[in-house]
Parts: C-alpha cells; sequence; structure tokens
C-alpha cells in the first residue's frame, strides 16, 4: 500500500516525534535537585553491580583482606545510599502530587531522616564486626572468590542489627501510608476508576517502589525467624539495591514529563529547572517554528534577574520572515 505525500509526511512527523522523546530529557538540565538525583539513582546501581560481583561472585582474583573489608563497606554504603536517593525521591514527587506548601515538604524530609538515622546508627558495630576479613581460604581459592569473610558477629552486632530492622519497617509503613494518603487527598473528587488514578502521573512507579521497599523491610523485621538465608529475603534484597533506585529514575523523568498543568509548576520549582509545557522551558530553549523565532519567557518559580535584564526581555520582538517582505 503507498502512501500519499501528506500521509508521508504525517508518519515522518510522528516518527521523529518519538525519536526525540526517547533521547535522554535530563542531561540538558542545569545542576539542581531533580538532574542530580535521577543521575545518583540511574547510576549507583551499575557501581553496586560491580561491588557485589567482587565481593560475592566467584571473579577467579585475589583481593588482601584490607581491601576487601573496604569492599564490603563501600557495597554496604552504595546500597544504602540507592535506596535513600530514591527514597527522597519519592517524597519530593509525592509532594509535588499533593501541591501543597514546603512547609509540609520539609516536615516529610525530617521525618525520613530522624527514621532512616534510627536505621543506620544501630548497625554502625554490625557493619565494622561482619565487614573483617582473613587471608584467602584454601577452599575460596578454588571456588574462584576474592574475598574469605571472618564471619564472627557479636550478640549485641546482631541486636543492633535487629532492631534497626524495625526501624526500617516503621520507614516502609511511613512512605507507603503517605502514599496512599496524598493519592487519596489529590484524587478524592475526581472521576475515574482506581486503575486510571494509578496509571496516570507515574502510580505504578509509586506504588511499585513502595511496595517493594515495605516488603523488603517486612522480610528483614522478621529475618531471624525465617533464617539468616532464605529465598525471600535475597529477592527482596535485589529488588531494593538495583530495581527500586531505577524506579526512582523512572519516576523523575515521568513526572517531568506530565501533562497536568499544575503539577509542572510544581515539578519547575523542587526539581528540575524546567518542564516541558512550561513557560520555563522556553527559556533554556529557544522554540523556532517554521520562521518564527519565539521570545524568551521568564519560567515558573525562577528568580528575576536585573531591572535591565527584564526589561529587555519584555521589549524581544517576535522576528517575522515573510517572502514578499511585509510582516505578519
Amino acid at each position: 500500500m503507498s502512501l500519499s505525500p501528506k500521509e508521508l509526511s504525517t508518519l515522518t512527523t510522528v516518527v521523529s516525534t518519538t525519536k526525540t522523546q526517547d533521547i535522554p530529557a535530563v542531561w540538558p538540565q542545569r545542576w539542581g535537585t531533580g538532574k542530580i538525583l535521577f543521575l545518583l539513582t540511574r547510576y549507583l546501581p551499575i557501581l553496586l553491580t560491580i561491588q557485589a560481583a567482587l565481593a560475592e561472585l566467584p571473579v577467579r582474583t585475589t583481593i588482601p583482606p584490607k581491601a576487601c573489608e573496604g569492599l564490603w563497606k563501600g557495597l554496604d554504603a552504595t546500597t544504602k545510599a540507592g535506596i535513600a536517593f530514591s527514597e527522597i525521591t519519592l517524597l519530593l514527587c509525592l509532594h509535588a502530587l499533593l501541591g501543597a506548601k514546603r512547609r509540609y515538604l520539609a516536615f516529610m524530609i525530617l521525618v525520613y531522616i530522624g527514621l532512616t538515622l534510627g536505621v543506620y546508627i544501630p548497625q554502625i558495630d554490625y557493619i565494622r564486626e561482619a565487614s573483617r576479613a582473613v587471608p584467602l581460604g584454601e577452599l575460596d581459592h578454588e571456588l574462584g572468590y576474592a574475598c574469605t569473610w571472618k564471619g564472627q558477629v557479636s550478640a549485641s552486632a546482631i541486636r543492633g542489627k535487629g532492631l534497626a530492622a524495625y526501624v526500617s519497617l516503621a520507614t516502609g509503613i511511613y512512605t507507603s501510608t503517605l502514599a496512599l494518603v496524598v493519592f487519596y487527598v489529590r484524587y478524592r473528587h475526581q472521576a475515574g476508576s482506581l486503575i486510571n488514578v494509578i496509571r496516570r502521573d507515574s502510580g505504578v512507579y509509586i506504588f511499585a517502589l513502595t511496595g517493594i521497599r515495605l516488603g523488603n523491610t517486612v522480610i528483614a523485621a522478621f529475618r531471624l525467624r525465617l533464617g539468616r538465608n532464605n529465598m525471600p529475603s535475597a529477592i527482596f534484597s535485589y529488588l531494593s539495591r538495583v530495581i527500586v533506585p531505577l524506579l526512582a529514575s523512572r519516576l523523575l523523568l515521568n513526572m517531568r514529563t506530565t501533562k497536568d498543568l499544575g503539577l509542572r509548576t510544581y515539578v519547575s520549582t523542587i526539581l528540575f529547572d524546567s518542564v516541558p509545557g512550561t513557560l520555563g522551558s522556553l527559556e533554556d530553549d529557544q522554540t523556532t517554528i517554521g520562521s518564527i523565532k519565539m521570545a524568551r519567557v521568564a519560567g515558573i518559580g525562577r528568580r528575576r534577574g536585573s531591572n535591565k535584564a527584564n526589561e529587555d526581555l519584555e521589549q524581544s520582538d517576535v522576528q517575522v520572515d515573510v517572502d514578499s517582505g511585509k510582516r505578519a
């Protein structure tokens, strides 16, 4: 079946638009909260994968005990950082969905920081003792592992890890409950099925992220009853370490391209320098349509420049090139 010139032009436009949307939308942004969180949640899993491969898989190499201890601590720090940045991303996106004042965001972050410190501090002794390594054993050498762990942890360190697990469970409950409350407040007066509500405004990513984190904290809190090594713990640990940061980076992208005009304003003020569809997006990239060059417009939530800059902005003219030499 042949296409008419008009149909071919339409198809070309659609394909071009689709390819353009596939290009990463965050790299051109100025450095800010949204870009930093995106890069951290997107690339920390790569660093974590390398560390985990050296520490946990047979890589047919030998690492000195001191380096093994540093590797173990680095893996733990990367894991915790990935989860923390993902949950901070979640809180910022939930605040944008809620459309509340900044003081509510500050309260949400402060509560989260308090809970996070309650998770990390009790684990200090456990991390120090569990990371101890000894010269590579004969069995580990034959199997191809790089490190041999001492494997001796005191009872007090284990109790501290258990306490941290229960505080982590409280953190998971907090973020999950907050997500449900925000969606209820935002959509309680809007028509549409629950499925439609979840699908729009990145609801799928939000509930997937909170569900994985809550599941992991539940398993961790009852790990002693399930045994140190069990399948549910391994599955949720992998999901929290790798999948959760990827969900957070995808959530940031979706929030940046949301079709909700009100939400775009909040996203452009707390996450990104400019969001497609807001006035701020015209400031970074001048839009040219045919031969019409659009004037720059100050973005929502931006700090105003000098008076002279504002006057120059207001006096900018739209330049139109017309073959007949007449102005449109």
